[in-house]
């Protein structure tokens, strides 16, 4: 009697030539007839004929008329696959053993809430020779950058040295997020976590499925003994920078993010590319209904809180060569280098003058435990609010509604109590003033964007339209004009701005607290930054508080 099979081998690619029919080979000639494989082209455009090279493989073979990306093909061969379990390949892999089904099964019978990712082997082709590429660390997975403005929110390979000794062993080790391009699942675990339903094109797969398990109460797990090959190629047949790119990570954000983490990533997106980013937004908007959709329908299944995920993540990031008490050190020197160069410059706004720096202050000293600190920056604010004149100009940089925001903020934050209603009273009325119809700087520094970021940030928490500083009339012509704008493709530094604010306008969506990641990306903690003599938010101001958020965010 044949035994049933219980493994599917799904191929999705595009443009791959001769390597699907070599990756095929390859399963079929170290596998015994006891696995499916569909192999899905995603509306490949080269002209070669995969269909007639596979068809002696006994392959399931699945043509797509248009291109839908990697995500959704994927997901299209998990719905076609009739075996319990799965395998996700790309079309340039080699196999090395016979060992790797059974591996593979025994696994997910064990525990079929847990994604599988193949131990890979780098390979590289040489005047048409494969050959394993030289390297000296061995990738064991990969973690989640949520630590460096470089690919944010994109999966990094994680090293040998977190598991040194189990690298020759078959004993799994967890991991939080699969990379490589071989893993496996059961098909039901992955349809009960939605797949990678709602990823455009091509991005961000790794993320998602790992994050979605982690959070559910699954696991992801490196099996150090199924050793896949992976032929990494020069060029890829889709577009990397891309919106849609971004907008997959915006959707990973808002579906399985705390909101600082949000803000951090929207704050990196605008400054890389601003035109893709703003249609990303414009993606974000049209499909929110989805989006939040999904949201709530994950939110049934997630047993797992983010910190959770978040504590296993940091702790398989590559070590910093500089150690956090070595930075503390020099981040003393700074503040006393910043104190002292604020003071003689006379500024007061948010970001180029003392407000900044009041805010770096407030941090470090909750940071530090230090009342010292606490009252030195409470002095920084008095002086601040004493000086600012309501005749002063309506900007975020260095006028009114950078200080006006950054005073909400510190409330928000429980820096500080006091009525911001009556301290604030003034600007909002001189803000209400203001026609948005005939506004043309549509920018957050000194455009309609900081006005829309100022307003957002007096609107947190008032959910009674009672309780509102501003005029239903004045709202109402905020929201005509945002819409416009985003409606009309008119790109801006803050797109992200304009669709919160339809968004909260439309009632879809609350406010998302203030956080200093609305008002720019602040610089990492490197030796141009260290080096630099600037003391605003731009620099090295700015450079501190990033390190003190991130520092006080791994406290909790």
């Amino acid at each position: 009697m044949m035994m049933k099979k219980k493994l599917t081998i799904i191929i999705p690619f595009a443009n791959e030539g001769e390597e699907v029919e070599n990756t095929v080979r390859s399963i079929r000639n170290h596998s015994k007839d006891d696995i499916d494989i569909i192999v899905i082209n995603d509306a490949s455009d080269d002209g070669y004929d995969y269909e007639h090279c596979l068809r002696k493989y006994s392959v399931e073979y699945v043509l797509n008329r248009e291109r839908i990306g990697v995500a959704g093909t994927r997901d299209i061969g998990v719905g076609l696959c009739r075996t319990d379990y799965f395998l996700l390949l790309d079309a340039h892999m080699r196999f090395y053993d016979s060992e790797w089904v059974s591996a593979i099964v025994q696994r997910l019978d064990e525990d079929p809430r847990t994604i599988l990712c193949a131990q890979t082997k780098v390979l590289k082709e040489i005047d048409g020779k494969i050959i394993e590429r030289g390297q000296t660390e061995i990738f064991c997975g990969a973690y989640v950058n949520f630590y460096t403005p470089v690919d944010y929110l994109e999966p990094q390979w994680a090293y040998v040295s977190w598991l040194v000794d189990s690298v020759n062993s078959t004993d799994m080790q967890l991991i939080p997020c699969i990379l490589g391009a071989g893993y496996a699942a059961s098909k039901r675990y992955w349809l009960h976590l939605h797949g990678l339903q709602g990823l455009l094109h091509y991005g961000n797969d790794e993320v998602l499925i790992s994050m979605k398990a982690w959070l559910e109460g699954g696991k992801c797990r490196l099996m150090p003994d199924v050793i896949i090959g992976h032929l990494y190629r020069q060029s890829s047949p889709y577009k990397h920078y891309t919106e849609k790119r971004i907008y997959n990570r915006l959707y990973i954000s808002h579906l399985l993010c705390p909101a600082e983490y949000q803000k951090k990533l929207f704050a990196i997106e605008k400054v890389k590319y601003l035109q893709e980013n703003f249609d990303a937004w414009r993606l974000f908007y049209e499909n929110f209904d989805d989006i939040e959709q999904a949201k709530q329908a994950f939110e049934r299944i997630s047993t797992k809180k983010f910190t959770v995920f978040e504590r296993l993540n940091r702790s398989r990031k590559v070590v910093e060569k500089e150690s956090i008490e070595k930075k503390e050190k020099f981040l003393l020197k700074c503040l006393l280098y910043i104190v002292n160069s604020i003071n003689k410059s006379g500024k007061i706004g948010l970001v180029n003058g003392k407000l900044g720096v009041t805010i770096l202050l407030y941090c470090y000293a909750r940071y530090t435990q230090n009342r010292y600190i606490t009252t030195l920056a409470d002095t920084f604010l008095d002086e601040i609010i004493g000086q600012a004149s309501i005749d002063g100009s309506l900007n975020i940089p260095d006028g009114l509604l950078g200080i006006g925001w950054g005073v909400c903020y510190l409330s928000q934050q429980h820096f500080i109590s006091c009525n911001v209603n009556e301290i604030l009273s003034d600007l909002d009325q001189k803000i209400m003033e203001i026609a948005p119809g005939r506004m043309t700087n549509l920018d957050l520094e000194y455009g309609l964007g900081g006005i829309l970021r100022y307003v957002l940030c007096r609107l947190y928490g008032t959910a009674d339209s009672s309780e509102r500083v501003f005029s239903p009339a004045f709202l109402c012509e905020l929201y005509n004009r945002a819409k416009t704008v985003l409606e009309e493709g008119l790109c801006n530094t803050c797109p992200e701005t304009y669709v919160e604010y339809i968004l909260f306008y439309e009632r879809k969506r609350d406010i998302l607290p203030a956080s200093i990641y609305d008002i720019l990306m602040l610089p990492g903690w490197n030796k141009y930054s260290k080096a630099c003599k600037d003391v605003s938010l731009h620099g090295l101001s700015g450079m501190c508080l990033e390190f003190v958020l991130m520092q006080m965010d791994s406290r909790t």
